[in-house]
C-alpha cells in the first residue's frame, strides 16, 4: 500500500469512528443545516414576491397619476372673465404710465373674435419712448395692477447710440367673457 491508500484508509477509519460516536450530534446538526437552507430560500422567495407587488403597486399609482394629470388637463378651466369694456384696458395702461410717468404713444385698439373661443380678446399695440428702467416700471405697473392683462410682445430699441432712451413697442390683450356695448 502506498501512502495516498494509507491516509485515505486512515481518514475513512476516523470519520466512522465519529460518526458510530456522536451520531445524534452530526444528525441535528445536518437537520440544522437542511433546516436553515429551507428558511433561506422561503425568505428569498417572500422578498421577491413582495419587491414585485411593491413594482406593480409604484406602476399602477404611477398611471393613476398620469390618468388623472391627462384628466385635469383634458378640462378646461373655468376663469371669471369680466364682460366686455373697451375702457378699461385703456384705464389700466393710463394708469400704469401715470404710475411710471411713461407717455403713451400712437396707441391702437383691436377686438379679435375668434368663434372657437368663448371669450374676446381686446388688444392695445402702443410705443413707449423712456429710459429702460422706466419702461420696466411699466410694464411692471400694467401686470401687477390690473386683471387678466396679457403682455403679448415688447421690443424695444434705441434711435441712437448715444440716446439713454429707448424706443418699446408693446402689444397687450385682456380676454373678455363676450363682446358687449363699450
Amino acid at each position: 500500500m502506498d501512502s495516498t491508500q494509507l491516509l485515505a484508509s486512515k481518514t475513512a477509519f476516523v470519520l466512522r469512528r465519529m460518526l458510530a460516536a456522536y451520531r445524534l450530534p452530526f444528525a441535528l446538526a445536518a437537520s440544522a443545516v437542511v433546516l436553515l437552507a429551507t428558511a433561506i430560500a422561503f425568505y428569498v422567495a417572500e422578498t421577491s414576491a413582495l419587491q414585485a407587488a411593491r413594482l406593480e403597486a409604484f406602476d399602477l399609482s404611477k398611471q393613476e397619476q398620469a390618468a388623472a394629470e391627462q384628466a385635469r388637463r383634458a378640462t378646461p378651466a373655468k376663469i371669471d372673465l369680466k364682460a366686455f369694456r373697451s375702457s378699461h384696458l385703456l384705464a389700466i395702461l393710463e394708469h400704469g404710465a401715470s404710475s411710471a410717468n411713461v407717455k403713451l404713444d400712437e396707441i391702437s385698439f383691436a377686438v379679435e373674435d375668434s368663434p372657437n373661443q368663448p371669450f374676446v380678446r381686446y388688444r392695445a399695440s402702443f410705443q413707449v419712448l423712456s429710459r429702460y428702467p422706466t419702461v420696466r416700471k411699466f410694464i411692471s405697473e400694467i401686470l401687477s395692477g390690473s386683471e387678466g392683462v396679457v403682455l403679448d410682445t415688447v421690443s424695444c430699441r434705441r434711435e441712437d447710440i448715444n440716446a439713454a432712451d429707448v424706443r418699446c413697442d408693446i402689444s397687450a390683450y385682456v380676454a373678455y367673457r363676450e363682446k358687449a356695448h363699450g
